[in-house]
């Protein structure tokens, strides 16, 4: 497809409000007559395209004449669940960097255990010596 062709469907499918089903089926009407148009402009620029169909935006409005009340009102609830888990993971994704940093800012404690010996250094030597069965 030729370039301005190309842009043209690119905004033409992006200003499109329906499902993926309901957009393969209005871009596949875009493009037979598109395909009529080209048999008798194949080198179209991007204002011939808009002189002969409108504006992508004004394209879309009449494409969208097509799609059912239902097909629409099923992408809007879409569009606001794929919005609201969006938010609910980056809230999560906040949280759970807040919780990192909260921890690695945590004081580290060291404890150390001390044996405290009572008696004499010979004394505990012996009895050292009696328990490993030293002779020396």
């Amino acid at each position: 497809m030729i370039q301005a062709v190309k842009k043209y469907r690119k905004r033409l499918e992006k200003r499109l409000c329906c499902g993926h089903e309901a957009r393969k089926r209005l871009l596949g009407q875009f493009d037979r007559t598109l395909q009529v148009y080209l048999e008798d402009y194949p080198d179209p620029n991007m204002d011939d395209l808009c002189s002969a169909f409108g504006s992508s935006k004004q394209m879309a409005q009449e494409l969208m004449n097509d799609v059912s009340a239902e097909e629409y009102a099923k992408w809007r609830r879409n569009c606001r669940l794929r919005r609201v888990f969006s938010c609910l993971a980056a809230v999560v994704l906040l949280l759970v960097c807040a919780g990192i940093i909260f921890y690695m800012k945590q004081p580290v404690v060291i404890q150390e255990q001390e044996t405290v010996v009572i008696g004499s250094e010979n004394e505990s030597l012996d009895h050292f010596k009696e328990r490993t069965g030293d002779q020396s």
